[in-house]
């Protein structure tokens, strides 16, 4: 066989699963969940229900999401920023 040159630009989509019990999202990679294997209404537990389960582990608080974390005029000014310069990059990739 003969070698290719490729760049090492490509996105590759990784698959997630959701934990049954509290919602979390873990890569399939991470959580060693075979999505091929594990088709249709499978019941996943995440490694921290499981170890709940288990009773390794006391219950833990969901951590703050991105709406519980206070802003400043830092952080507001920083999203216009971001949001505008993702708009701007969209609006010019939708007219070529």
């Amino acid at each position: 066989k003969e070698l290719q040159k490729k760049k090492n630009d490509e996105m590759h989509e990784e698959s997630w699963v959701e934990c049954s019990q509290c919602k979390r999202w873990v890569h399939q990679i991470c959580a060693l969940f075979n999505g091929r294997m594990n088709k249709g209404n499978t019941i996943y537990h995440c490694p921290f229900c499981f170890m709940i389960r288990r009773g390794a582990l006391q219950p833990q608080p969901r951590p703050p999401g991105a709406k519980n974390i206070r802003h400043s005029m830092l952080s507001h000014y920083l999203e216009k920023r971001v949001q505008k310069a993702l708009t701007d990059t969209v609006v010019e990739n939708s007219s070529t």
